[in-house]
């Protein structure tokens, strides 16, 4: 479940490090400061899953180096949400504009297809659950397109 994050409203010169970590909306303990309502933000698990989601491949293992060099700089942040994949202020929504990934892939399919079928012919059992193949499965290539 999205949560919502909060920043500091103050000019507190606090050193790096000493930050108080903050679990809501809690004021500055230096200047008794309101933080204001930056947003709303996924957790641990839960960007796992938006991973998994987004690049169609299992959020932990040793295919994670490749992938992301082979991917990186390949989505844009949505302009929509800022990235976060949420609107909303009192109440979370996904970003209509990019389905709540907050971004959108900016590569051509050709690419993607050849930069997942090398990932996955190194890494076999990389692939998430029902999310892809070699063919190009989940990248919106059509049946016809695919080959073996």
């Amino acid at each position: 479940m999205p949560h919502k994050v909060w920043r500091p409203d103050c000019s507190c010169d606090v050193p790096m490090g000493t930050e108080p970590i903050r679990c809501g909306p809690e004021p500055c303990p230096y200047c008794g400061a309101p933080p204001v309502f930056a947003g709303w933000a996924r957790g641990a698990i839960e960007e796992m899953a938006q991973y998994q989601r987004v690049h169609g491949l299992k959020a932990l293992g040793p295919h994670r180096k490749l992938a992301g060099e082979l991917f990186r700089g390949l989505r844009e942040r949505c302009a929509g949400c800022a990235g976060s994949g949420f609107d909303g202020a009192e109440h979370w929504a996904y970003c209509l504009v990019c389905e709540g990934t907050g971004g959108v892939w900016n590569a051509d399919e050709e690419y993607l297809v050849a930069a997942y079928r090398l990932l996955l012919h190194r890494y076999p059992n990389a692939a998430a659950a029902g999310a892809l193949s070699a063919g190009g499965v989940g990248l919106g290539v059509r049946p016809e397109q695919q080959s073996g």
